[in-house]
């Protein structure tokens, strides 16, 4: 059953974890957050221009592009986890070192701002190429959500601290469930039939996760997650199931 459950989900068994888990992890974080991205074309688009010969070749332009951004990506979530921590010296803004977690955390926090701003870097090269929407990029919070559920699926295959991470450390993937589940009261259980209660943290409704467009607003989320739990991860996997019951029985 195991087997099963690994294979529907990942798309491979227990018994191929460690030579393919971790790509499965990244391709599948992808999938979470890619309906957010403002793409140049839409998936109806490309199939209308490959109705004449002209808009064939842009099609294949645009698809070949697009891949090669997205293969992009994956490579640098997969080589910066690999060489995780490696004794390296990590880049953090100064004003962001003030928060009374960081020093506990300093070598996961300092690794995770220098890989996102991998992506966007390699972001804006994409921009430029005019892979998204006028106007529109990738922004730090699609970058936090495909690098914290890549995390949070490598932990779930059990192989988190192979590649050197405490999962005391990691952060919450930060999504519209994860944020209405921070705003409930710490006496309040996010659901009735789940136990697991919200944090208690006041977090603006109209707070969306994929247009957060600056490292700070995304850390100072994770700095009071933080704050409230001594083990994040721990509770964003159950309150993330309690709050989709939630929303179910309404």
């Amino acid at each position: 059953m195991v087997d099963d459950l690994f294979y529907f989900v990942f798309g491979i068994t227990p018994g191929e974890i460690d030579n393919k888990g971790l790509e499965k992890a990244v391709s599948k974080a992808y999938l979470d957050l890619s309906r957010t991205i403002k793409y140049r074309f839409s998936t109806s688009d490309l199939e209308k221009k490959a109705k004449d010969e002209e808009n064939k070749k842009a099609k294949i332009g645009f698809k070949i592009t697009k891949d090669l951004f997205i293969n992009n990506m994956k490579d640098a979530i997969i080589s910066g986890i690999k060489t995780y921590p490696k004794n390296q010296v990590h880049d953090f803004p100064n004003e962001l070192k003030v928060d009374s977690k960081y020093n506990e955390h300093s070598e996961f926090d300092g690794w995770h701002f220098n890989l996102t701003m991998e992506l966007l870097e390699i972001t804006e090269k994409y921009r430029i190429k005019g892979l998204f929407k006028d106007n529109c990029t990738f922004s730090c919070g699609q970058a936090q959500k495909w690098i914290n559920m890549t995390l949070k699926y490598i932990r779930i295959m059990g192989i988190l601290d192979e590649y050197g991470f405490n999962e005391t450390d990691i952060h919450v993937p930060l999504d519209d469930y994860i944020l209405a589940a921070m705003r409930k009261s710490v006496n309040e259980k996010i659901c009735s039939s789940y136990d697991v209660n919200g944090l208690g943290i006041a977090v603006d409704e109209k707070v969306k996760w994929s247009l957060i467009d600056n490292y700070e607003e995304y850390y100072e989320y994770q700095s009071r997650i933080r704050e409230k739990s001594d083990n994040p991860i721990e509770w964003e996997s159950k309150a993330w199931i309690a709050e989709a019951i939630e929303r179910a029985n309404k």
